[in-house]
C-alpha cells in the first residue's frame, strides 16, 4: 500500500484543489473534443488524424487548457491501441475492424485460449506508429510553452484488458474461472502465459511513455468486471503491481462499472489513485485506501445531453457529495468513465464551473 505522506498525486493535484489552483474536467477523448475544437479553430481535422498525429494532439490539447484552463488532463485514449501494436508486430493483419475515417480502427480479438503465447514476438513501441505518436506527443508536450507545466496523464490498457483485446474477452474470462480452480491445469498455464505477455507489452510502453514525459499512468481495466475478485487478486493484482514497480510516476488505477466486489482487491494495488464508474461509491473505496486520490465519477453517459446549466449544478452536488475528501485534498471530479460522444465547450465550462471547490 501507498504511504499516505509519499502519495504524490495527493500532495500535487490534491493540494492544489485545496486552494483552487486546479479544476479538473471530464475524462475526454480527442473524437468527444474535436468537433467543437474544429469548430473553434476553423479546421477540419478528421478524429483518425488527431488520434495518429502528435501534432494534433498538441493542438487539441493547447485548444482544451485555452478554453477550460485546465491544469490535469487525460489525453490520447485508445483501447485498442496496444492489441493493434501485438497483432503488427505479429504480422496478424486480420486484427483490424475499419470504424470509418473519423473513428480510430477497431481491434478484433485475433488469438484463441490454444495460442502459444510464449511465442508471440515483443512490440517494440519506438516501431509501432500510434504508440509513436503517444511518445512523441508527451515529448512535445513537455517541451512546450503552454503543456510542459500541466499535469497530462497517459492512457495504457491494463495486462487483462489488453488480454481480452488479443483474445476474445469471453474465452480469457473462461480460462481465468479454470485457472482459480486448478492453478496447474492446462488453462491456468495458458491464462499466466497471456498475461505475462500482456503484462511485458505494457511495462515497455508505460515505460517509454514516462520517458517522453507523462506525468502520471493512467492504467485502464475496464475487463476486471467479466472476471472475479479472487482471479483479481491471485492472477491480475500481482501483474499491475509489476507494472508500476518498473514506473517512476504515479500510477491511477481506472475501472469501469460496478467494482465494488472487487474493493478487497483493489486495496493490493500500489497505485496512487483509482478512477471508478459512476456505479460505485468512491468514499467506500476511499475508506479502504485513505492515502490514495478518488477520482470521479460524474454519469458520463449523461454530460453530452445536458444543458450547461445542469451540469454544473450536477458537479456541484457531486462536489458535496465528496466534500469530506475534497477538504482533505484526496478527491478529483472527473466522469466515471471516457465520454466518448461530442461534449460542447459550454458544457466543459459548466463542468468547471460546477467543480471548483471553494478556497479552504
Amino acid at each position: 500500500m501507498v504511504a499516505a505522506s509519499w502519495n504524490r498525486l495527493v500532495s500535487t493535484i490534491g493540494g492544489a484543489r485545496m486552494h483552487v489552483k486546479s479544476l479538473s474536467f471530464p475524462i475526454c477523448s480527442q473524437t468527444a473534443l474535436r468537433p467543437s475544437f474544429n469548430q473553434d479553430s476553423g479546421t477540419n481535422i478528421s478524429g483518425r488524424a488527431v488520434n495518429e498525429t502528435a501534432e494534433h494532439q498538441v493542438a487539441l490539447m493547447k485548444w482544451f487548457h485555452d478554453q477550460t484552463d485546465c491544469a490535469f488532463a487525460y489525453p490520447c485514449m485508445d483501447l485498442n491501441l496496444e492489441g493493434g501494436a501485438v497483432a503488427k508486430a505479429n504480422g496478424i493483419d486480420v486484427a483490424f475492424r475499419d470504424m470509418g475515417d473519423d473513428v480510430a480502427s477497431e481491434v478484433v480479438p485475433f488469438l484463441d485460449e490454444n495460442s502459444t503465447f510464449a511465442n508471440l514476438q515483443p512490440v517494440d513501441p519506438l516501431s509501432d506508429h500510434l504508440m509513436r505518436s503517444r511518445i512523441d506527443f508527451f515529448r512535445k508536450a513537455s517541451e512546450d510553452t503552454v503543456l510542459r507545466d500541466l499535469m497530462l496523464s497517459a492512457w495504457m490498457a491494463g495486462p487483462f484488458t489488453l488480454a481480452g483485446k488479443i483474445t476474445r474477452t469471453d474465452a480469457i474470462t473462461n480460462i481465468s474461472m479454470n485457472a482459480m480452480a486448478d492453478a496447474e491445469c492446462e488453462q491456468a498455464h495458458t491464462f499466466k502465459a497471456c498475461l505475462d505477455y500482456a503484462t511485458a507489452t505494457a511495462i515497455g510502453y508505460a515505460k517509454a511513455l514516462e520517458k517522453a514525459g507523462a506525468k502520471n499512468i493512467v492504467m485502464l481495466e475496464p475487463s476486471v468486471k467479466w472476471t472475479n475478485p479472487s482471479v483479481f487478486q491471485t492472477f491480475i493484482a500481482p501483474r499491475i503491481n509489476e507494472i508500476i514497480a518498473e514506473l517512476g510516476i504515479p500510477v491511477i488505477f481506472h475501472a469501469c462499472g460496478d467494482t465494488s466486489p472487487f474493493f478487497n482487491g483493489f486495496v493490493s494495488l500500489n497505485v496512487d489513485g483509482f478512477s471508478l464508474d459512476k456505479e460505485v461509491d468512491l468514499k467506500q473505496m476511499a475508506a479502504l485506501r485513505p492515502d490514495a486520490l478518488m477520482i470521479g465519477n460524474y454519469d458520463n453517459t449523461q454530460i453530452f445531453n445536458q444543458d450547461p446549466e445542469v451540469i454544473a449544478s450536477n458537479a456541484k452536488a457531486m462536489i458535496g457529495l465528496h466534500q469530506m475528501l475534497d477538504s482533505t485534498g484526496h478527491y478529483l471530479p472527473a466522469t466515471g468513465c471516457e465520454i466518448t460522444s461530442p461534449i460542447t465547450v459550454e458544457q466543459l465550462q459548466a463542468f468547471a464551473r460546477g467543480a471548483v471547490s471553494d478556497a479552504i
